[in-house]
């Protein structure tokens, strides 16, 4: 696909899925299969934080994530900045081995937190759903070998509202 030619030539790509109230991961079989090849999978989750320092009050989908020290969050990690993400799926990091990618995960949530699956009903964590902690940012880069060496690099994000318009 001209996506796929475009990260074997050096190129770079973020991706910012939906909500799973929005749309689920069934509906994204194109970029699922481009991130499959990076060893990143999306949930059809959305993520509760249970942790009073990561939740915010009364909202236990708007949460604080834990931030790894990455070249991407550096100016995050200095500042002590707060970043707050509101109904996140989770993502996790795939166990395939693929030669020349290394996948990072960029920020978690917390061990009190967990994925919840069944959205028609309400929310409790049960068996079923997901413990946490969770990725909710990934950062993957894979190098090409060969006569003109190239490296790919995506940052998938368990959430698009931090940009859109409407916040």
């Amino acid at each position: 696909t001209k996506i796929e030619n475009y990260l074997n030539n050096n190129g770079k790509m973020m991706v910012m899925l939906s909500s799973v109230l929005d749309i689920n991961s069934s509906q994204l079989k194109n970029i699922l299969s481009i991130l499959e090849e990076y060893n990143i999978g999306i949930r059809d989750d959305i993520i509760f934080e249970n942790s009073e320092s990561n939740a915010l009050a009364g909202y236990p989908t708007y949460f604080r994530p834990d931030f790894e020290w990455e070249e991407v969050t550096m100016g995050v990690s200095k500042s002590k900045l707060r970043v707050l993400i509101p109904e996140s799926r989770s993502l996790k990091i795939l166990d395939k081995e693929i030669p020349g990618l290394t996948v990072t995960s960029i920020a978690k949530t917390s061990s009190d937190s967990w994925g919840e699956i069944n959205l028609n009903e309400r929310a409790r964590r049960d068996e079923k759903d997901t413990s946490g902690p969770m990725d909710v940012i990934i950062k993957a880069e894979k190098t090409l070998s060969g006569e003109n060496p190239t490296t790919s690099k995506i940052i998938v994000y368990g959430n698009y509202i931090n940009i859109a318009d409407n916040v």
